[in-house]
């Protein structure tokens, strides 16, 4: 018996009308050519419960946005999403009211090659020019009050040139992990963090945030309506509950927590339209293992810490009376603390990719971004080797989303649809003429699972067809046997 978290996609084909998909697994071996390594299997979607968008929710970020850093290469997984990191406010307006384009004109070919790859943009906007600063030397910190209408300005002039075709920028995520305060960092200018965080403040900095959404929303509407402002990736450091109190657990600051409710409390729900947060799991260093203690998070009872930090974040608006808002998860991997290529690690993150995107499509995402596809120094999450040469999580990003893309979410599946779900946890997806459930175990233990009706084909977590041994049960057991993809035609 292997120790390990054990994930199935259980896909039951119920035709409704006689009508079969107009492409079948039925003649292949693997869902993916070999040659091609493109989908074949199409799946069609109903309204039911939250249905997901038909673009999908997968994303992922790389940097410069072209087919050496793998753009083509992940567009040809499903993914639907690029984020990039970023536009530098102090780049292009150095002096202000002189905009200087060429700072950033490379970007103008990224957009384009992204458009050309249907892939959606969602753009990083950060950084202050010594100007605007309310801090000085801090760039990556709040605007001062009486420059907030210059960036105003700004904000206004960038969505007009890169909103409209070719380009197609629609998304503007506003700064990048704003809820840390300047006093933890070191470097005060081209810094990855934003650093509005203000510990000195009841909502650490929130209020001052809010000032600057209200500075550029009216703005950016008036230029083109359909673009959306996303509050910058919040970095969320932990949860200080209730119901637990993880920051007391693993000794971290309370206050981070309250920058979103800082917002909200200055009257700044009007002014986005929806909220970015960052979600990473750690590898324990066994197969199929993960936490994320600042959210009281494992692979053992919870899956994804992404879970956990969307639903602190819906409290929060909900407690302020804010409705109407998306999120999206702008960063997200499974981290380890070298770039070795572990065989363990490896296939874990193939099982976590599976578990989060299943995961982010049940709480209703509007996108989940994956960090990064040629991996994080030191912290490993790669998709992609540097040579571009896919790793099996590569493959196991392109099955998850295939298999769950133009689906509704429909509730959680019950002991009496699938016998053995004891430390099971089980996601329902429908559509015009299949369910599908994702299911895996919570406690990293083998089970046999009992479906009342025998499934018709067997695929793995890559995609390849599986023989089936038994007709009505399934084993989660063993290295290669961890998950699977189930389907039931019906002709």
């Amino acid at each position: 018996m292997f120790v390990t978290v054990a994930l199935i996609l259980l896909v039951f084909k119920l035709a409704v009308t006689g009508k079969t998909l107009s492409q079948q697994p039925t003649q292949r071996s693997s869902l993916f050519s070999p040659a091609t390594q493109t989908m074949t299997y199409t799946l069609m979607m109903i309204g039911m419960s939250h249905v997901i968008p038909t673009d999908g929710i997968a994303g992922f970020e790389t940097a410069p946005l072209n087919n050496a850093n793998g753009l083509g290469l992940m567009a040809q997984t499903g993914a639907t999403w690029v984020r990039r990191a970023a536009v530098w406010w102090p780049d292009v307006e150095a002096t202000e009211g002189v905009y200087t384009w060429s700072a950033i004109s490379n970007l103008d070919a990224e957009f384009k090659e992204a458009a050309l790859q249907r892939l959606q943009v969602i753009l990083i906007v950060r950084g202050a020019p010594s100007w605007a600063q309310k801090y000085t030397p801090w760039a990556c910190g709040p605007i001062a009050q009486a420059k907030l209408a210059a960036f105003g300005d700004f904000m206004a002039a960038l969505v007009a040139r890169y909103s409209q075709p070719p380009y197609n920028v629609k998304y503007y995520e506003m700064g990048n992990e704003e809820d840390v305060d300047r006093a933890l960092l070191s470097n005060s200018y081209n810094n990855a963090y934003g650093c509005w965080g203000d510990n000195t403040d009841t909502y650490y900095g929130g209020g001052v945030y809010a000032d600057m959404l209200k500075a550029v929303y009216p703005r950016v509407k008036q230029v083109d309506s359909s673009v959306q402002v996303l509050i910058g990736g919040l970095l969320l450091d932990c949860d200080p509950g209730p119901p637990v109190n993880s920051c007391a657990k693993v000794g971290n600051n309370t206050k981070p927590a309250k920058f979103l409710e800082g917002i909200l409390k200055k009257y700044g729900g009007q002014y986005f339209d929806g909220v970015a947060y960052h979600a990473y799991d750690w590898y324990i260093g066994s197969l199929g293992g993960y936490y994320n203690p600042n959210f009281h998070s494992d692979s053992d009872t919870t899956g994804p810490a992404s879970i956990a930090k969307a639903t602190f974040i819906r409290n929060v608006l909900r407690a302020n009376g804010v409705t109407g808002k998306y999120l999206m998860n702008t960063e997200s991997s499974l981290l380890t603390g070298s770039d070795v290529n572990d065989p363990d690690y490896e296939l874990t993150k193939s099982y976590f990719v599976a578990q989060l995107y299943a995961a982010s499509h049940a709480i209703d995402l509007r996108s989940n971004i994956w960090y990064r596809v040629l991996g994080w120094p030191n912290r490993g999450g790669a998709l992609l080797n540097a040579d571009l040469t896919a790793r099996p999580s590569y493959t196991a990003f392109q099955t998850v989303n295939s298999m769950l893309s133009g689906t509704s979410y429909t509730g959680l599946a019950s002991s009496y649809e699938l016998t053995g779900t004891t430390n099971v946890r089980g996601y329902k997806f429908g559509q015009q003429n299949q369910t599908t459930w994702v299911v895996w175990s919570m406690d990293s233990m083998s089970h046999t699972l009992t479906m009342a009706q025998a499934p018709k084909y067997v695929y793995d977590v890559f995609g390849n067809m599986v023989p089936l041994s038994d007709t009505t049960s399934i084993t989660l057991d063993g290295p290669d046997k961890l998950l699977f993809y189930l389907v039931w035609p019906r002709y």
